[in-house]
């Protein structure tokens, strides 16, 4: 409800379809981004350093492999 909402007034603002930058980085912050604090008026977002969003890539790369493996070892035991 408050996202179509937002879609509206967006159109109403910004009726050449040019959302602004920080509407965009408000609605999905990463990879650059990490939130910092939320409520409903204010979203406050920290600029993730390139080290930090590298580390957090390798994070994600491992999660993923982890995740793929867990699935790979549940289908073999189903099948036994």
């Amino acid at each position: 409800m408050q996202d179509l909402q937002i879609a509206e007034t967006l159109t109403l603002l910004y009726p050449q379809g040019k959302t602004p930058a920080c509407t965009v980085a408000r609605a999905d912050p990463a990879p650059y981004f990490k939130e910092v604090f939320k409520n409903d008026v204010y979203t406050l977002l920290k600029l993730v350093k390139r080290s930090e969003q590298e580390k957090n890539e390798r994070k994600r790369a491992a999660s993923r492999k982890k995740n793929e493996q867990k699935r790979k070892d549940e289908g073999k035991e189903a099948s036994e």
